[in-house]
Formats: structure tokens, sequence, C-alpha cells
């Protein structure tokens, strides 16, 4: 697998997570009076405040690993992969038990003083987005983590391609004639 490709498919999926984060997860809803009445949609990010900053910092170490060598690549790389799999340790449990806890000052705003002395009737609707989410960012930790197994090939692939480059550019100033040089620095 060469670099260009490994990172891409990094950045793909993590920024596919991104999107899964800000889709609707839960819809929640309450039945007073037996007539539901919807409180609203809430994406991943809201839901799960530290879920966003964590994803933007797995997008700019798969950034930091594109444009550096060797063991910042590999840091770079390590920082992703333990980034992807702590957001799902620590959000999957709460999303499996539809946790809604940083939620709460909105449901406040939209149910006034109902929610306060305790919703009875409330009732949460989960999305499969979250799950797809989940499944992403898995893929993305274990394809990080392959990367970091990668990355010694691809600095030895950097190393013989410079050491080739070296050599062509003396081939190629030794092919050039005095003719052929005093042609050039006439025009």
């Amino acid at each position: 697998m060469t670099r260009a490709r490994a990172l891409s498919l990094a950045l793909a999926l993590q920024l596919l997570a991104l999107v899964l984060l800000t889709q609707t997860w839960f819809s929640v809803s309450m039945a007073p009076n037996g007539s539901v009445v919807s409180l609203g949609d809430f994406d991943g990010a809201t839901t799960y405040p530290v879920s966003m900053p964590i994803a933007l910092l797995i997008i700019a170490s798969t950034l930091v690993a594109a444009i550096s060598t060797s063991v910042t690549r590999r840091i770079a790389l390590a920082v992703g992969a333990v980034g992807s799999i702590a957001t799902v340790v620590i959000v999957t449990p709460q999303m499996a038990a539809k946790s809604i806890a940083a939620l709460d000052q909105q449901l406040d705003r939209l149910t006034g003083i109902a929610n306060t002395h305790g919703i009875t009737e409330l009732n949460i609707n989960s999305a499969a987005v979250a799950w797809i989410w989940a499944v992403a960012m898995l893929a993305n930790s274990v394809w990080m983590a392959a990367s970091i197994l990668w990355s010694g090939k691809w600095q030895q692939r950097d190393r013989a391609q410079s050491r080739f480059e070296g050599k062509s550019r003396k081939v190629q100033a030794e092919a050039v004639s005095p003719i052929e040089l005093w042609d050039d620095q006439r025009s």
C-alpha cells in the first residue's frame, strides 16, 4: 500500500465519520395527554460534545502524517488511531443507553418547566446513522494502525527513490556535450 493511498483512505474514512456525526442521531418526543409532540432532532456532535473536537484532531493528525516523515508520521498516525478508538469507547456506551444528558439545557428550553420536574413520557428514537458512525470510526482506527506498520515500507521507498533521482541527475549532467552547453549559454 502506498503512502498516498493509505492516507487518502484514512482521510476519507474520517471525513465520512465527520459527516455522519453531523446527521440526526436522536429524535426526542413526548406524549402529554396522549398526543405526540416532537421536541426535536439532535445530531451526534450536539448530543456528545466530546466527539467533534476529537474528530477534528484525527483529521489534523492525518494531514500532518501526509506531510511528515518517519517518526513524526508514525506519531501522527498513532494519535489518529488512538483518538478514533477512544471516541468510540467513550460515545458508544452512551449511545447504546440513549443517554442524552448533554441535551438537558435544550430540553429545558423546549419543554419549559416540565423538564426540571421530570418528563414522564419522553420518547427517544435513535437512528442507524449513529451505529454507522461507530463502524466508520472503528474502521478508521484499524486502518490508521495498519498504516503505522506500512509506514516503514514508505520510508524505504522514499530512500530508494531519492537515490534513483540522484543517479539520474548525474547521468543527465554527464550526457551534456560541450557544444550543447555552449549553445545553452548563448540562448
